[in-house]
């Protein structure tokens, strides 16, 4: 979006840019105007920026690449870092409907053959707004106009002078000049000025100070104006403290701009949700947080000790690692020699032959690829005298004489004098293992290493802990080792043989050794043979070091089996695995000792000794010399850094930084032949010749090579170019200006440095025809070569006799540096030997070389090259670009070019920088087809190259050598076309690799860096004038089809889709339009983010859709500037609600979107949800603790954009509410609650009065809501102080007159009843505001709603908080003054408080049960008051009459309320108070239902279910009776309540009124048929806790005949619903016995008891009540009211003999109880639900007899008294204890007593009957019962007594009759249950089946004989 200020930037020419015309104009033009001025500081100045920006300007080079601003180490570096459907959802379905309707977007549809583009989006709907809105901006929501910021970054030198010092430019090939400056020359950074400052401000490794808020906080009023007083204070930068400490986002956290914002909102587990960064400190290499400075093993080697068993000659010593797979040595040589000051003088050496090998004492063996079959090989030379067989024969020999001794150092000493001491002669050599060797097991695909038992341990130890050493670890934070070496192009060996233990070849002895830390353990090593190149293994961790021949470690242990460096101290395995692995980081040093040299006879080349130490056969062959040689080995870290000082590099120049000491003692940097992952960084140019074989016809030769490099072989002028084997030195010349604060002078001509030599010579081989040499030569190539430049080797014999002819030539060899169109490269050759010096030797095939008597000369060349490539191909490239006037020839172009995808990819990735710029040239000056071409090969190198690093930067899934080139190696491209325009033409031509998006991040990275560095030299990143000219209409156009090709079709599944694809879509391309912001016309990247949401249409099911869709907008908005990019110019004025949301779609662009995005996905699943809310959660919350908008102003405007989701809440409240669990509606409320907070008050104002009612009113809704989902938040207070000030707001730009004829009172009823919730969660502050508003707004604007309107319970509402919050003593002032004012009000408007009189009486009604009124002083107090105001601020006696006999009424509640208190903790006797309460208020209906409703929640808290919902079924009674009587329903309803609460009918109805006399009796709402159809739903809830199923569905039945009359079906469908679900619940639960409640009758005897003295009730109480409980919990209740020590006495269930009982004692009779039913008719079931229902009577049984036994034996004896005891109401009722009303005893006779119990029998047989499935156990048992009776007397045995013939006559006839018809329906009922048991029994039940079948025949048979 452009940003036009009304100061004039650019030419005079410019025209102005003030008016649409003009700049439709530019628009239209083909060539925009280019400022040529200055960039614009007014506003720069305004942006408080601390970090200097470098102003871009100046003049372009020869390369076209303008001279910019370098900055130092230390400069400033920057880390990366309500319906729309009629607009919004037609887009998204573009290719259904292309053409669509015009709109401010003007998109076109597209095709999958055809794309047809967009059309670019303009700013011309409200671009002259923004002009006029623009000053009024604050300048922190302005978008910076000069954000882009090109530069040079200084490159830190790693030497201390650069290796090219003396070279000649000039004289170089192009791409050699090309690859040297790339080496050396200044990084060219584009950093986004946002980031500078965020690196300035933000908390990161160096640790700046973040901002600081006070944590002071005010208390909250409102002043005298009205408004909400938020008085908190704040610091200087003016934050206020209740804004950064919200508790909204359940975080407290400060957040800082940047990606450490970014991370926190989007999580840090996962990388793609914000854009990867890279930390980077401003002193920082930049090349080490990419390229570590060390990759693999670094070993510091120091040699201490040669010694053999003479101590006579000198030695000199070469020392390298070979490699056991390969056969051949992987490093450079170590040449030192460590003789004795003793061996030194006495043999008189001179300066010459000191010279021959340096005294240098350390070097570091770098391994980029190591192993466990590396060996260090130890060659010792001496100086040559002969047969080597007769030199050694004196170190064999024990006990020497001196006569010996002195001869041999005679002979020495003779040697050592002339020409022949600097001519060397192999002596011994010996190897030692550099790791720990563990057994090698051959397979037929890998190498497996198995390690001895120790090792295991050891390895097992640190598995998990670490995987890689200290010393492969880089010192920036983001560099992690990385090697990628084992791959297919060097695959590991897959066979080898198992090698002997390496003790049979050195026998090391103990030597001292102090290690001052723990030990080093490794990981077990991991196959490293890996051919997949997307997937490369990481970097094994190397093999154990070798063991301190001392070490404690096991005992078992030996000297032959090393695995680490130990510590003197014995460590064991489980320490080690108790540190975790923390024992890695210490640094490790060791001794270790070679003994027992082999002889060099013959001089074995490496491969032989590789051979050797493979087979164990061949070494027993060899005799060692016993001798010893001492080295220490330490492992360097990053710790080591201090002590690393004064190295140098192989190729001798000294490294940064260097030591102080003069001369320094430098450590000598060992060059490794192994495959290096990274490119190279700097000039090296050598080549390493090691001779092999020599045949020359020659008698008794003793061959010598010597060396030379010639310039022209014609002329044999030769070179200084061959590396001295003696110690590096700095001449004192260099070394004083080197040890400079601010080194000065570098080597030069007259200076040389490193000093060369011109030649070199090899040893000597002792008469061997065909001897084979193992020296080194090491040359520093010219970095011209041409084909006049050879090697020349000259083969000397030498003649130990002639002194004066020692050296004689015999034949010398030429070889070309330059054949064949390349150089020497890695490989063996094989040239004829000629016998002059100035004839070209002939290069030999395998062939020639096995014809006889032709002299040869076989050597091996190692190239270490940085400017000299040995692929062919790309040597070919290379020369092509060299050769100028080639470039004209397409063909040899595009050969060149397709050569680049055959080269292999380790050349690739060391010469990838220089690749890559040449491709990008190419591409652009050459014609279609070439360039077409060398876009594939640009996509051929970066797969290669991004192959090849499998390390990562962190967070992020970018490359790290990609990365490094995209950022700080790309450079100018010097062609007149852009770089950016042919990449996007060639990567929208390229249909075959359009789709592979593992790597477009790279060339979108390389596009957007291009467009920046285009547009820098002509000044347009300085001004924000004429954006939508920068870039070519060709351009975008080609833009937008790679972005529509890139996109998958429609038609493709998530799962056919690759995971770069989505990867790419979620990171990769939103950062790249973020990175686009800046640069291009910003209506044209809306259009492209547009049509990208567009084509990602999301469906129901696929989260993955919603999951790139959603990515890709969390990268949008989490850009710096996304605030700006919206135009935050806020509307004020509403005219059209319906055009709202399109008015902020249209001028807020991004945040339409994102909304519009958010509101579609609130219908769909839960996982889509979830990602659709998170998203615009964290983007709020960032913009929350974003440190630039902190005012009040900038927070204003920031959500006030978001505005729209908040009319989207609304619309979708049906859904947060219903359809959305808890903590789900938080988060989507979570964004509305902050909209609302910080949004334009007038925006919302003008909104509300504006919105329909039914929004209106659902708006309240919400923020009902909001106070029940947060009441248990922290941000509870946050949000009930919003509450209030909107409601504030809206009571205050809200009219009673509007109220009434907009929304009949609704709006005003709801504000009411959301400030009454806010109350239930404030405390005093809140409290105070809600009074405040109540007095300042609701009583004086709203009287006519408060007081005339009879058909609310406003006051009744009001009074209730106001008497709730007197229980806090400094609020019962400010209360009593506003109750004060409402009893006024109410008179002043209607001349009496009769409104007030009802309904605060009500108020104080429902306190009692609230809060218990415990202590009613702080009441009277408050009441005093109240009329101490009335008699003193009114002269009306009127009025304070009318208040004093209210305040009277109060008073009663008072003592009632006193009274319950009194007996709280007697729940049965508060429940008789509070019906008693309630009954009393008859003439007041108001008041009695309110004491129902309070008795009701009394039995809610005792548990007692089943009498709380016989109060409110008594409640809604009452409702439905005075809505007969008032006309409203016609139906009286009476049966169906009485079939829920049978006692209705006796119950007190209403009082009797006329029309007159309803309004004031009947005032509040509840006396309305929904709160009926409200209080049967509650008690139904209710009766299903207490299993009363039945009732349930009656009142069910009685709610949908309501429902029905009301014609509410949509009601009656959920209502019928659920009582079909009950329905079958009951069925369910009618299974199994069901649970009742008991019943106990409890009579209460004592005096003191006063009224209660004689009284016995019905207690019903739940079924897990026992006897011993009732009496526990009465005994209490008792003890509490009469004292801890009033005497109770448990009375038997006996007659009482009030005669025996003592006055000052309490009596207890306590007798359980059963519902008493008549058994009359025993044919007439009775269901569970029926005998414990509507009881009215209750039966004691008791047996006896009249010999006084309770249990007689003999049944014709036994005799039972009943009593039955009646009470007035049935149960269940209101109150859960009955008094006994009546009582009747019955004695049964014995005849009478079996009569009763056969009929027993007969009822329980008949329950099984009727039960429906029947159940085969209970069947089975009572069954079982009945016709084998085993405890009692049986039916048989009643018939014995009472129906035998002899006694029958005794017994009364009418009785013997009833006994005689209960025995036959017994027996029927037998059968029947027996035939029933038959139909449902099993197999297993068949014998019970039979026994009892037989058993009941007989028994029928016996009891038929008697009642026949």
């Amino acid at each position: 979006m452009s940003s036009p200020s009304n100061t004039e930037s650019g030419s005079n020419n410019s025209p102005p840019t003030n008016s649409l015309l003009d700049r439709a104009k530019r628009r239209s033009g083909s060539n925009p105007p280019t400022p040529s001025g200055s960039p614009t500081l007014s506003r720069l100045q305004s942006e408080n920026v601390s970090t200097p920006v470098v102003n871009i300007g100046g003049s372009q080079s020869a390369t076209n690449s303008p001279k910019l601003p370098i900055t130092g180490p230390s400069g400033t570096s920057g880390g990366n870092n309500a319906n729309l459907e009629g607009i919004y959802r037609k887009f998204v379905k573009l290719k259904k409907n292309p053409s669509g309707n015009p709109s401010f977007l003007n998109l076109k549809g597209d095709s999958d053959d055809n794309i047809l583009l967009p059309m670019r989006m303009s700013w011309s709907d409200f671009e002259s707004e923004y002009e006029k809105e623009y000053e009024n901006v604050p300048l922190q929501l302005k978008f910076p106009v000069d954000e882009i910021i090109v530069k040079r970054k200084e490159k830190i030198p790693r030497t201390i002078f650069s290796p090219t010092i003396g070279l000649v430019q000039g004289s170089l090939d192009r791409y050699v000049r090309d690859l040297i400056d790339n080496f050396y020359r200044d990084y060219l950074i584009v950093e986004h000025k946002s980031n500078i400052i965020n690196g300035t401000s933000e908390i990161s490794g160096g640790g700046s100070v973040q901002r600081k808020y006070s944590s002071n906080h005010k208390s909250v009023n409102y002043g005298s104006s009205g408004n909400l007083d938020l008085s908190i204070s704040q610091d200087d930068d003016q934050i206020s403290n209740a804004v950064i400490k919200t508790k909204l986002f359940h975080q407290g956290k400060q957040l800082t701009r940047g990606s450490s914002l970014g991370n926190l909102l989007h999580g840090s587990g996962d990388s793609n949700s914000t854009v990867p960064t890279k930390p980077q400190s401003s002193n920082s290499d930049i090349l080490k947080e990419f390229i570590p400075e060390r990759f693999g093993l670094e070993l510091l080697c120091e040699v201490k000790e040669l010694k053999f068993s003479m101590e006579v000659e000198p030695f000199f010593c070469s020392l390298y690692i070979i490699d056991l797979e390969s056969k051949e040595r992987i490093t450079e040589c170590f040449n030192f020699h460590l003789n004795t000051k003793q061996i030194i003088d006495s043999l008189k050496m001179n300066d010459n032959l000191l010279g021959i090998v340096g005294n240098q004492k350390q070097c570091i063996f770098s391994l980029n690829k190591y192993h466990p079959n590396m060996y260090f090989l130890l060659r010792i030379y001496h100086i040559f005298r002969g047969d080597i067989e007769k030199d050694i024969k004196p170190y064999f020999k024990v006990g020497n004489k001196q006569s010996i001794f002195t001869q041999f150092k005679s002979e020495i000493t003779e040697k050592c004098i002339g020409e022949q001491n600097q001519i060397l002669q192999p002596f011994v050599w010996g190897v030692y293992p550099v790791f720990h060797r563990p057994t090698l097991m051959s397979t037929g695909s890998s190498m497996n290493l198995v390690p001895n038992n120790l090792s295991t341990a050891l390895a097992n130890s640190t598995i998990g802990t670490s995987t890689s050493l200290p010393s492969s670890t880089n010192s920036s934070p983001t560099s992690t080792p990385s090697n990628s070496l084992h791959n297919s192009s060097n695959p590991v060996p897959t066979t080898t043989t198992t090698p002997p233990p390496p003790v049979t070849i050195a026998s090391p002895t103990v030597t001292s050794v102090t290690p001052t830390n723990p030990v080093l353990i490794s990981p077990t090593l991991s196959s490293a043979n890996s051919t997949t190149p997307s997937t490369v293994p990481p970097p094994p961790p190397p093999p154990p070091l070798p063991l301190s021949p001392n070490s404690t470690l096991s005992s078992n242990f030996t000297s032959r089996r090393r695995s680490s460096f130990l510590s003197s101290t014995t460590v064991s395995s489980n320490q080690l695995v108790n540190n975790g692995g923390s024992l890695l980081s210490n640094k490790i040093t060791n001794n270790i000792e070679i003994g027992n040299m082999i002889p060099a006879t013959p001089n074995l080349s490496d491969k032989s000794i590789c051979e050797l130490i493979l087979s164990d056969k061949d070494l027993k062959k060899l005799k060692p010399i016993p001798g010893s040689f001492v080295m220490s080995i330490k492992t360097i870290t990053d710790s080591d850094a201090e002590e690393m000082k004064g190295k140098v590099t192989p190729s001798i120049v000294p490294l940064i930084p260097i030591t102080q000491e003069s001369p320094p003692n430098f450590i000598r940097e060992i060059q490794d032949f192994s495959e290096s992952p990274y490119p190279y960084l700097e000039y090296v140019n050598n080549l390493y010749i090691y001779p092999e074989n020599v045949y020359i016809k020659y008698k008794n030769p003793n061959i010598q090579i010597q060396v030379q490099l010639f310039e022209d072989l014609g002329t044999m002028k030769h070179l200084k170019c061959i590396y001295p084997n003696t110690p590096p030195t700095i001449p004192t010349a260099i070394w004083d200006t080197l040890n400079q604060p601010a080194p000065g002078k570098s080597p030069s001509t007259s200076i040389p440095y490193p000093p060369l030599e011109f030649q070199a010579f090899s040893a000597v081989n002792f008469h061997d025809k065909r001897p084979h040499f193992t020296e080194e030569f090491k040359i520093k190539l010219p970095t011209k070569i041409t084909p006049q430049h050879y090697l020349s080797f000259t083969f000397y014999h030498i003649n130990l006799n002639d002194k004066k002819d020692i050296k004689r030539a015999i034949g010398h060899c030429a070889v070309p540096l330059l054949g064949a169109n390349s150089c020497l490269t890695d490989d063996f050759y094989t040239f004829s030997i000629e016998p002059e010096p100035n004839i070209e030797s002939i290069k030999l095939n395998s062939d020639e070389q096995k014809k006889e008597k032709q002299p040869v000369f076989t050597f091996k060349s190692k190239l270490i090259s940085s400017v000299i490539t040995q692929n062919s191909n790309l040597d070919l490239f290379f020369k092509h670009i060299n050769n100028v006037d080639q470039h004209n020839s397409v063909g040899r172009t595009l050969e060149a070019v397709k050569a680049i995808q055959k080269i292999d990819r380790i050349s690739c990735v060391q010469f990838f920088p220089a690749i890559l710029n040449q491709l990008f040239q190419i591409m652009c000056s050459s014609a279609n087809e070439v360039a077409s071409q060398a876009f594939a090969s640009i996509l051929h190198v970066i797969k290669l190259v991004d192959g090849f690093q499998d390390k990562k930067l962190v967070n992020s899934e970018k490359s790290r050598l990609l990365t490094f080139y995209s950022e700080y190696l790309f450079d100018y491209v010097p062609d007149s076309k852009h770089l950016y325009e042919e990449l996007c033409r060639q990567w929208v031509n390229s249909s075959s690799t359009v789709k592979d998006f593992r790597l477009n991040w790279f060339l979108f990275d390389i596009m957007t860096k291009s467009m920046a560095l285009s547009l820098q030299p002509t000044g347009k990143l300085d001004t924000d004038l004429g954006r939508e000219n920068r870039f070519k209409i060709e351009f975008q156009e080609n833009l937008n089809k790679l972005v529509l090709k890139l996109i998958p079709s429609q038609q493709q599944t998530t799962d056919q889709l690759s995971l770069q694809t989505w990867e790419f879509f979620t990171t990769k391309f939103p950062q790249f339009i973020c990175n686009l912001f800046p640069l291009i016309d910003r209506g044209f990247l809306y259009n492209l983010i547009f049509t990208f949401l567009a084509r990602f249409t999301p469906t129901n099911d696929d989260v993955s859709m919603v999951t790139v869709k959603f990515n890709f907008l969390k990268i949008i908005t989490d850009y710096d500037h996304y605030i700006p990019l919206n135009f935050p110019v806020i509307y004020k004025n509403v005219d059209l609600i319906s055009e709202l949301t399109i008015k902020f779609f249209k001028r807020h662009f991004l945040i339409g979107l994102l909304i519009n995005e958010v509101e579609s996905c609130i219908s769909q699943t839960k996982a889509i949800r979830n990602q659709a809310i998170s998203t615009l959660k964290q983007l709020l919350k960032k913009h929350h603790y974003d440190p630039r908008y902190q005012t009040t102003e900038l927070r204003e405007r920031i959500s006030t954009m978001y505005f729209p989701f908040v009319l989207k809440m609304i619309d979708h409240y049906a859904i947060l509410k219903f359809q959305l669990d808890p903590k789900e509606s938080q988060e989507w409320l979570t964004c509305f609650i902050w909209i609302l907070q910080y949004c334009s008050k007038e925006l919302l104002i003008n909104w509300y009065l504006k919105e329909t009612q039914s929004h209106q009113e659902t708006f309240l809704k919400i923020l009902s809501t909001l106070l029940e989902l947060f009441k248990s938040e922290p941000s509870i207070y946050e949000i009930t102080l919003l509450c209030i000030e909107l409601s504030r707001i809206f009571l205050n730009h809200l009219s009673e007159e509007s109220i009434q004829n907009h929304s009949n009172g609704v709006l005003l009823d709801s504000i009411i009843h959301l400030l009454q919730a806010c109350s239930q969660n404030s405390g005093v502050e809140m409290t105070k505001l809600i009074q405040a508003i109540i007095k300042d707004y609701l009583i004086p604007k709203y009287p006519q709603s408060l007081f005339h309107s009879l058909n609310n319970s406003y006051c009744e509402i009001i009074s209730h908080e106001l008497l709730k919050s007197i229980s806090i003593p400094e609020l019962i002032e400010e209360s009593s003054s506003l109750f004060y004012l409402l009893l006024q009000s109410n008179f002043s408007s209607t001349n009496d408080i009769t409104k007030m009189k009802i309904q605060s009486t009500v108020a104080i009604s429902r306190l009692v049960v609230e809060i218990k009124l415990e202590n009613s002083s702080n009441l009277t107090i408050f009441l005093e008051k109240v009329i101490s105001k009335c008699k003193s601020g009114s002269n009306q006696q009127s009025f304070i009459d009318q208040v004093e006999e209210m305040i009277k009424k109060i008073n009663t509640i008072i003592k009632y309320s006193n009274t319950i208190y009194a007996n709280k903790n007697d729940p049965e006797m508060v429940a008789e108070m509070y019906y008693k309460i309630s009954n009393s208020y008859f003439e007041s209906p108001n008041l009695r239902l309110t004491w129902l409703e309070n008795l009701s929640k009394i039995h809610i808290e005792n548990e007692q279910y089943d009498e709380a919902s016989q109060c409110l079924v008594h409640c809604a009674h009452l409702i439905s009776k005075y809505l007969v009587h008032s006309g409203k329903i016609m139906d009286t309803l009476d049966s169906d309540f009485q079939s829920i609460c049978p006692n209705l009918k006796q119950e007190l109805g209403l009082p009797e009124f006329d029309q007159k006399d309803q309004g004031a009796l009947f005032q509040t709402q509840i006396w309305t048929l929904e709160y009926v159809v409200q209080l049967l739903e509650q008690a139904i809830v209710l009766l299903e806790k207490c299993n009363r199923y039945e009732l349930a569905i009656e009142t069910y039945y009685l709610v949908s005949k309501i429902l029905k009359a009301k014609k509410d079906y949509r009601a009656l469908i959920n209502c019928l619903s659920n009582s079909k679900q009950l329905c079958e619940t009951l069925i369910e639960k009618s299974k199994d016995s069901r649970i009742f409640s008991r019943y106990y009758r409890v009579g209460f005897y004592g005096k003191k008891l006063e009224e209660q003295d004689g009284k016995e009730y019905i207690y019903k109480k739940p079924h897990s009540v026992s006897v011993s409980a009732v009496q526990s919990k009465i005994t209490q209740n008792l003890q509490e009211k009469f004292g801890e020590h009033q005497q109770i006495h448990m009375l038997s269930n006996v007659k009482l003999e009030e005669t025996t009982l003592q006055e000052d004692a309490i009596y207890i009779q306590i007798v359980n109880v059963e519902p008493y039913i008549d058994n009359g008719n025993v044919d007439i079931g009775v269901s569970q639900f029926d005998q414990y229902f509507n009881l009215t009577s209750f039966i004691s049984e008791v047996a006896f007899s009249q010999e006084g036994k309770a249990i007689q034996q003999d049944i014709a004896k036994q005799q039972k008294k009943k009593t039955i005891f009646s009470v007035n109401m049935a149960f269940p009722y209101v109150k859960n204890r009955l008094e006994i009303k009546d009582k009747k005893e019955i004695i049964l006779s014995p005849i009478e007593n079996a009569i009763e119990l056969i009929k027993g029998r007969c009822i329980k047989l008949k329950e099984q009957l009727d039960t429906n499935p029947p159940k085969i156990n209970p069947l089975q048992q009572i069954i079982q019962g009945s016709v084998f009776p085993m405890v009692n007397e049986g039916p048989l045995k009643v018939c014995e007594i009472f129906l035998n013939k002899k006694t029958i006559s005794s017994y009364n006839a009418e009785h013997v009759e009833q006994l005689k018809k209960a025995m036959e329906k017994f027996l029927i009922y037998c059968g029947f249950t027996i035939r029933l048991s038959r139909s449902c029994m099993t197999h297993k039940h068949q014998d019970f089946q039979n026994m009892v079948e037989k058993q009941y025949e007989t028994l029928k048979g016996q009891i038929n004989s008697y009642i026949k």
